[in-house]
């Protein structure tokens, strides 16, 4: 009798889990389809600037070495060939390679800090970290002390990019976060490097209603910076966004001119962006359980 009521309960679970399957696999396969499509999707997307990308299919992919897996900024270096970049947590400046995503050189310029943003002007290099101070080297003459410089930014201000305004002897410095938790749109400011000077005026507020538009959200979200580059041809300030997962650019006044969804899959942290007259465009991603990437786009 039991062994019975036993065989009878398995034969009930079995049939649960048979049906349980049967209905669960139209469901899987529309999920499955759906994330198919927006991959697709994604894919395609391209980012409209004066030369268009598509954003989410590399040219080239190199994997970085492990000393930069927590790479923070990205700019072009003095060396043609190369870029510079710098991570979160040393003092160091490394030249990658731009055919080859090799690690050529690194030279020490600070201690430990949480560096951000780096960007060359003329034979120096600017580096900002979180808090908003600067340290600036010059590259072609190591041996001269380096200088360093404050603004009135801090740490509520969450510097995370550095980009030169080429047509200016000037960079732009880009806020992850704001004082004021009202203030919900996230800051741009211009320094000045003749006067070397932050400008207290904002060069850009990023509208969060008209980006979470132009990327098709429904729900409005803060579009927080964690790097800057400005094309060297057009003058669009290209800025991508870690935590929004997604990269727009400016016109050269700081309005929202395109707006364009990043692939996860893709850009599993994208924290330095660069690009050079050709129009090449880098974009590096912290390493986030895997290696770290450095991706290259050709304009199309």
């Amino acid at each position: 009798m039991k062994k019975n009521m036993f065989e009878s309960r398995i034969n009930t679970w079995i049939i649960i889990v048979v049906v349980g399957i049967i209905c669960l696999y139209p469901l899987q396969k529309i999920i499955d389809n759906r994330s198919t499509d927006q991959f697709i999707t994604l894919k395609n997307e391209k980012a409209n600037g004066f030369s268009s990308y598509l954003i989410n299919q590399p040219d080239t992919t190199f994997l970085l070495p492990t000393t930069l897996d927590e790479i923070s900024g990205l700019s072009l270096s003095h060396h043609v060939d190369q870029l510079v970049a710098v991570q979160d947590e040393k003092g160091l400046l490394f030249y990658i390679s731009k055919t080859s995503g090799e690690l050529m050189d690194q030279v020490k310029f600070g201690g430990g800090d949480d560096y951000e943003g780096v960007e060359l002007v003329d034979s120096q290099v600017y580096v900002v970290n979180s808090k908003g101070d600067f340290d600036i080297v010059n590259v072609y003459r190591p041996e001269v002390p380096k200088i360093t410089m404050k603004t009135f930014l801090n740490s509520s201000d969450d510097v995370e990019g550095l980009g030169r305004l080429h047509d200016e002897n000037s960079l732009l410095v880009a806020c992850k976060a704001a004082r004021r938790k009202s203030d919900k749109n996230r800051k741009i400011f211009r320094l000045d490097l003749d006067a070397m000077e932050l400008d207290s005026v904002p060069f850009a507020s990023l509208d969060n209603e008209a980006i979470s538009e132009a990327l098709g959200k429904e729900r409005v979200t803060p579009f927080s910076p964690s790097g800057v580059t400005v094309d060297p041809r057009s003058g669009e300030i290209y800025v991508v966004s870690s935590a929004s997962r997604a990269l727009i650019i400016l016109n050269r006044k700081g309005k929202l001119t395109h707006a364009v969804r990043l692939d996860p899959r893709v850009h599993r942290q994208p924290e330095g962006i660069a690009m050079d007259v050709d129009g090449r465009l880098y974009i590096s991603n912290e390493a986030r359980d895997v290696l770290a990437k450095l991706h290259i786009f050709y304009p199309k």
